[in-house]
């Protein structure tokens, strides 16, 4: 009996489009989400192909691979008023598409970062306030953590500020472990913050 065999196209033989869709306004900030649809040369879904994702073109989180669908979902929060840029690219290839997309309102960008860590060496908590530039806190602000100093480097979004600006991270160091180099940035700004922790 004659096997067939199913036909693997090169990555960079895929198309892709990206569709922004479910725009909610959450307290001072915008979420909207992007859809990632990925076909091979016959215009069928592809399956499990790595998607990386960016805002004003800085990389957004981790990538994401496409479901049975083609699709690859991302939400993008803590978005400010004004424009914004939005684009998805195809691991390995570079195979990519932009759109951008206003946001209305009086919602004020995140000005500031203010951080304090307390606990016990090794064993610390970070506490975050992102404030306005007329100093009030900003709700809803989602800040990004990047971490290349422990063994498997990570990036991840904290949740989003409460009423006051706050939010709170913790940061474990394992055995043998002497310091942490930690950078936070708060998504839809320019702002960016070192922190150095020693165990």
């Amino acid at each position: 009996m004659k096997v067939l065999k199913k036909k693997i196209f090169p990555v960079t033989s895929l198309a892709i489009d990206w569709v922004l869709t479910e725009e909610n306004q959450v307290g001072d900030f915008w979420e909207i989400k992007g859809i990632a649809l990925v076909k091979d040369p016959r215009r069928k879904p592809a399956k499990d192909i790595s998607i990386k994702f960016f805002l004003d073109g800085k990389e957004y989180e981790s990538a994401e691979k496409t479901d049975n669908d083609g699709r690859a979902v991302k939400t993008f929060s803590g978005l400010s008023s004004g424009s914004h840029s939005f684009e998805v690219l195809i691991v390995g290839t570079a195979v990519r598409k932009v759109c951008s997309k206003g946001f209305k309102g009086q919602s004020k960008s995140p000005a500031k970062l203010l951080w304090k860590q307390s606990g016990k060496s090794g064993n610390y908590v970070i506490f975050f306030q992102v404030l306005t530039a007329d100093n009030k806190p900003a709700k809803n602000a989602v800040i990004k953590i990047l971490d290349k100093t422990i063994e498997e480097s990570f990036s991840k979004n904290l949740d989003p500020t409460d009423s006051n600006g706050t939010v709170s991270m913790k940061v474990d160091f394992s055995e043998g472990e002497k310091r942490r180099d930690i950078i936070a940035m708060v998504i839809g700004s320019e702002i960016r913050e070192k922190i150095h922790l020693f165990n």
